[in-house]
This record gives structure tokens, sequence and C-alpha cells, in this order.
């Protein structure tokens, strides 16, 4: 049993129901479509390279490997979890009392069909709303233990969200390094993680675009981050470039 399958409770989840026209879920628009920009079921197919600035901003970019590499299935975990070794990838975190990057390795990279700070057998991961999404975490060494709880993805609007809210820091080499993670649907605004808007997205070429607005808001205060929340009255964030935020498709 994965060790996270014991300590997390449920979130309320509304029930879904397909013939709900008013569910944002259920929408007309392109970005509702699994197949917007390209087929979603393609980014399964890609590892990830994570690395990290100074102020903790995360520098993300998928990749084929040419070395037969593939996410390899957990066995018996509840929350459908993959990873793989990315120790010898490159990924770097920085910090502002050292001249050179700190290497990360080793280091696993995970990806969740359900999201690991949640119960994993309650109304929230068993709703429909959530098959669409993974869950990245990352975990290694880096002169320090580093475990982040990072992104979610949405396969179909290709949209990218803050899923966890880092809850407690430690000052390691004049840097503020995350510790621990819990849901964001337990603070801030109480919101579901897809309500809050998107903090970047994936361009047709498979790029990850971070919005600058997202990086801005990290670089001031990383260690009180939290998603911004537009509200109704904001126009939808587009994928277009990293200024054209704003809220989320699913935002109700």
């Amino acid at each position: 049993m994965n060790k996270l399958d014991k300590y997390y409770s449920d979130v309320d989840m509304p029930p879904y129901s397909p013939y709900d026209t008013t569910d944002p879920f259920n929408s007309k628009e392109e970005w509702n479509d699994i197949n917007y920009k390209f087929n979603g079921n393609e980014l399964y197919e890609y590892l990830m390279k994570i690395s990290f600035d100074v102020h903790t901003v995360p520098i993300y970019s998928f990749f084929k490997p040419d070395d037969g590499r593939v996410w390899e299935k957990t066995p018996k975990s509840y929350y459908e979890e993959y990873t793989f070794d990315a120790s010898d990838d490159g990924n770097t975190t920085e910090s502002p009392i050292i001249s050179t990057p700190i290497k990360i390795s080793p280091m696993t990279v995970y990806r969740y069909g359900r999201n690991p700070l949640v119960q994993y057998n309650g109304d929230y991961n068993l709703s429909k709303r959530i098959e669409r999404f993974f869950f990245i975490r990352a975990a290694g060494n880096a002169i320090v233990q580093l475990d982040n709880y990072l992104i979610a993805i949405d396969t179909y609007s290709k949209f990218i969200f803050a899923y966890a809210k880092i809850t407690r820091y430690s000052d390691i080499y004049g840097q503020l390094l995350p510790t621990d993670f819990e849901a964001i649907e337990r603070y801030h605004l109480g919101y579901k993680f897809y309500e809050y808007d998107p903090i970047g997205f994936i361009d047709e070429n498979k790029n990850i675009i971070l919005y600058q607005v997202y990086a801005d808001d990290m670089t001031a205060n990383s260690s009180e981050y939290v998603p911004r929340y537009s509200g109704l009255d904001s126009q939808i964030a587009k994928p277009i470039d990293k200024t054209t935020t704003g809220r989320s498709p699913y935002a109700r």
C-alpha cells in the first residue's frame, strides 16, 4: 500500500450528471474536448523535466527519452501512481547563496490519476470530473530532501492548475524549500483546485507555458503562494501566451 493511501480524508464533491447543462464540465466549448489542440491522451506518453529557480518557481518541460524509460505503474497504489527515475536528467534547484545550480539526484517523478492529497476512494476522487486530470509530484535530494506536490494537468483544456498548498518550509542555504503540502481545497477560498485560475497551459507543440502572473506571485512570496481566483465576471484564460491569463473554464 502506498504510504499516501492511509492519511487523507475526503473533500466534498457535488454529484456529477452528464445531463446537467449548468455544469461547466459539460459545456460545448472547444476546451471541453480531449482533442482540443491535440489528443490529450498523448500526454501520458511524455516524461517530465522539473527544475526550480532561486525563487522556487518551477521550470517544466515534456520529453520522450531515448533510453527506453517509461512511466512504471506502482503495484497496489490506490491513487493510480506511475513513476520514473529522473536522477540523470539534469534537474536542478538554485540557492541565493550558492553560485551554481544544485543537481537534484536521486530524483523520482510521480504521476497520479487521482489527487494524492485527498482520500483515494471518496466522492472527490471517484468523480468523473477528476478523470480528465493527472497530478505531478517530484521527490529527490538536492543536499536536502525534496518532496513537492506540483501541478495538475487537464488533458482536455490543456490548462495547468496548482493543486497543493505548501504548509511548511525549511530555510536551506537561504532558500525556503517546501517540506509539507495539503490539498488546496482545505485552504484559501475553499474552492476545488480546478476552479482557481490556471497557472499555465500546454501549447500545440507540447511546450509547458507558465503564466507570468504565476511566476511573479511565486517570486514575490513563494512561502505564502495560493492560486488566484478571478471570479465569474472575468474572461476565461487564453492558452495563447504567458500574459493572457484569466479565470478557469471550470469556475462556478
